[in-house]
Parts: structure tokens; C-alpha cells; sequence
């Protein structure tokens, strides 16, 4: 339709057609597409939702093995897998809550569940959905690290804090001690 119009453009300023010719011949384009749209917008519709919730599942439930796992967003606002047979099965796994998710193409090479892909503003990882799974022993063990780091970090900066509060307290009792020293021999 587009190239059609830009020919039509070409022919106005040729003077073959007229601006008129044009806009009419466009409107009955636009009028046959959209009666073909109302037509089968329920049948368009339905292809747009199937599509939309193709792209939430990652892979079969390996628990029931009936139903597949669906990224779900919860009414608390959090995102998590659950089981689309859910009423029967119960089986659900969290995920990250930062980034956008997407089902990643392979399968977890160390359990065989499915793997998922999280993409942020400044970073992308892959990543088994289980929590247990044997692949995240070496990130377990870089969090604690970083967290037993942080909490001794923090240890230190409350020392620090508590030590500058004491310095500053005994500056604050020697100042008066020092003021009533210079009144008294002020009075003799």
C-alpha cells in the first residue's frame, strides 16, 4: 500500500492524477482493510492472545508432566512460574523480580529443567529455574561471600560512627569543664 501511494505521489506531480484521485483511492484501500479486520477480529484476537501466552511458557511441569510452566505476574505484584494445570498441581518456582524474563532455548545441563533468561537495563543472564539446583553452587557461594563482606563492612562503619560520637561527646563535656575554669578566675 505504501510503494502504491508513493507512485500516486509521483503521478500528482506529474499532473497525471489529482490529489483528490488519490485520497479517494486510499480510503477505499483503508475501507477494505478494515472491513476484513472487523470481520476476524475475534479470530485475530484469539491468534494475539495465543501468541502473547506462548511467549510466557518455558517448558513442561516436571512434576505432573500434564500441564506447562507460565511465567505469572501475582496479584502481589511479584513475578513466579506456576503450573497451567494449577488447581490440580501446585507446583510453582520464584523468579528474579528485576529485569524482563524470557524462556531460554535450552534445558538446565545439570538437572534437565528448564532454563530462563533475564534481561535488565546493564545486564543479561541465564539461569536454572530451580532453586536447588546444582549449577547455583557457585553463585550461593560468591553471595555469601559478598554478603559475610558487606556485614563486615558494616560492622566497621558502625564502629566508626560510635567512636566519632563518643569523641564528639567528651569534646562537648570538656568545653563547659574548660568555660567554668575561665569564670572563676574571672571572679577573683
Amino acid at each position: 500500500m505504501t510503494s502504491e501511494l508513493e507512485q500516486e505521489m509521483h503521478l500528482i506531480s506529474a499532473k497525471r492524477k489529482t490529489k483528490e484521485e488519490v485520497v479517494d483511492h486510499s480510503r477505499d484501500l483503508l475501507l477494505i482493510i478494515l472491513k476484513d479486520l472487523f470481520e476476524n477480529k475475534l479470530a485475530i484476537g484469539n491468534e494475539i492472545k495465543a501468541g502473547l501466552s506462548e511467549d510466557k511458557i518455558v517448558g513442561k511441569c516436571p512434576k505432573c508432566e500434564k500441564g506447562e510452566l507460565r511465567i505469572i505476574f501475582s496479584r502481589n505484584k511479584k513475578y513466579f512460574l506456576g503450573c497451567t494445570t494449577y488447581p490440580e498441581c501446585h507446583n510453582t518456582y520464584p523468579l528474579p523480580q528485576k529485569g524482563k524474563i524470557y524462556p531460554a532455548d535450552n534445558p538446565c545441563k545439570d538437572c534437565g529443567l528448564p532454563m530462563i533468561s533475564v534481561q535488565g537495563k546493564r545486564f543479561r543472564f541465564e539461569m536454572c529455574i530451580d532453586p536447588d539446583c546444582p549449577s547455583k553452587d557457585e553463585w550461593k557461594k560468591r553471595m555469601a561471600a559478598q554478603q559475610t563482606f558487606g556485614k563486615s563492612l558494616g560492622k566497621n562503619r558502625l564502629q566508626a560512627n560510635e567512636n566519632t560520637k563518643k569523641e564528639a561527646q567528651q569534646e562537648k563535656t570538656k568545653e563547659p569543664a574548660k568555660t567554668k575554669a575561665k569564670e572563676t578566675e574571672k571572679n577573683k
